[in-house]
């Protein structure tokens, strides 16, 4: 990754102003591509949708788990499709498909050395909170899927492009642990961001009282968590897409998923309510209150940089939900006919017996009279084989 969050980048143009027991820096530039009004409210509805809806896609499937008969379970995981959640599900996965592109984009945009030399600390908070957004929407994406791996190929993709997300967001959150890098308000956030995270740099010297406080929450929990909810998530989407797969014969196994699928949701929503707190209040401040922020009003305005993620993220939604909606109403009529809502899989083995006795019956009664064997079964007429 040569190029990318480089550790070389040229500070002795820096200066930081300690008089007084303060820390005073020159204002830095806005940069509406990455803190602009629309890509923060696109990734932060995404975000909540996601939340909600996966919130909601747990309570529909704890339901169908633990309040339905083992072979009504079955029977709703042959149907896929003309189930109402699938429309959720796919709502859910666009909106993911989105931020696969959204996300990384960002991510390796802001790392590029030509843009890392010269990005804020601001700036990297602000790219780093949007990357836990994407991160969020990726993670409720997976755990509420029934069958996110149904196509082998095109779930491994999936996979191994949130994993290299979640590697590229960690990367960020490492480089905030650095014990100068401020994350609140701080006159440090107009620095340069390469500037406060390499101990090689000259800013670093200027800090002659070891004990100075700078505000900081860091990034080793939110690095720690991306991966530990990664691997779960995946776990899960695995374990939900063999279910259908198997036409829903591992209950348990579902069971225990959906603990976890609970335990990954719980971790995605405290990682939002954090990011979301956090990067409005900082973003807020930036602007309004910090005198840090050179035309840090042009932020708020709306361009074609700001209404691309905001129609993308509406119209592209409005798409998967009309697509979804589709597939429901021409399945489900098939479905019905098919079985009328009674699928093979959902009809007990003795049942099944019981309705093949009487067609074998049938067969020799309409004209050819067997004899009735000790099982209760009807022998087939002499000179049957032989015909």
């Amino acid at each position: 990754m040569l190029g990318l969050l480089s550790s070389s980048c040229d500070c002795s143009g820096v200066s930081i102003n300690e008089t007084a027991n303060s820390i005073t820096l020159s204002a830095t530039d806005a940069n509406p591509d990455i803190a602009g009004i629309g890509a923060i409210l696109a990734a932060c509805f995404t975000a909540i949708l996601t939340a909600i809806t996966s919130i909601v896609l747990l309570l529909i499937k704890a339901h169908s788990l633990f309040r339905t008969s083992r072979e009504r379970i079955q029977a709703r995981a042959a149907q896929n499709k003309t189930e109402l959640r699938h429309i959720a599900e796919a709502v859910l996965l666009n909106l993911s498909d989105q931020q696969l592109v959204i996300g990384p984009a960002t991510l390796i945009t802001a790392a590029l050395e030509t843009n890392w030399c010269s990005l804020s600390a601001y700036h990297m908070n602000i790219v780093f909170y949007c990357a836990i957004l994407a991160a969020v929407t990726h993670f409720g994406s997976i755990v509420t899927q029934s069958h996110y791996f149904e196509y082998k190929a095109v779930g491994t993709f999936r996979a191994l492009m949130i994993l290299m997300t979640v590697g590229f967001t960690a990367a960020f959150a490492n480089k905030r642990t650095s014990t100068y890098f401020p994350t609140n308000n701080s006159s440090l956030q107009a620095a340069p961001a390469a500037c406060l995270v390499s101990r090689n740099s000259t800013v670093w010297d200027q800090f002659t009282d070891e004990n100075k406080t700078v505000v900081t929450n860091g990034g080793f929990f939110e690095m720690v968590a991306l991966f530990v909810i990664y691997l779960i998530a995946i776990i899960v989407a695995g374990v939900h897409s063999r279910h259908i797969a198997h036409k829903g014969k591992h209950v348990t196994r579902q069971k225990v998923s959906w603990g976890f699928s609970v335990f990954v949701i719980i971790m995605t929503l405290t990682l939002l309510i954090l990011t979301l707190t956090r990067l409005w209040k900082l973003r807020s401040w930036m602007i309004n209150d910090s005198n840090l922020l050179t035309d840090g009003e042009t932020e708020n305005q709306w361009g074609f940089g700001q209404l691309l993620p905001m129609l993308l993220f509406v119209v592209m939604t409005i798409y998967a939900l009309m697509g979804a909606i589709s597939d429901y109403w021409q399945e489900k009529p098939l479905y019905k006919e098919k079985g009328r809502n009674r699928p093979a899989a959902a009809i007990p083995r003795k049942m099944d017996t019981e309705q093949e006795i009487p067609l074998y019956q049938s067969h020799y009664d309409g004209g050819h009279h067997g004899h009735q064997n000790q099982q209760g079964y009807h022998n087939p007429p002499q000179g049957y084989y032989n015909q």
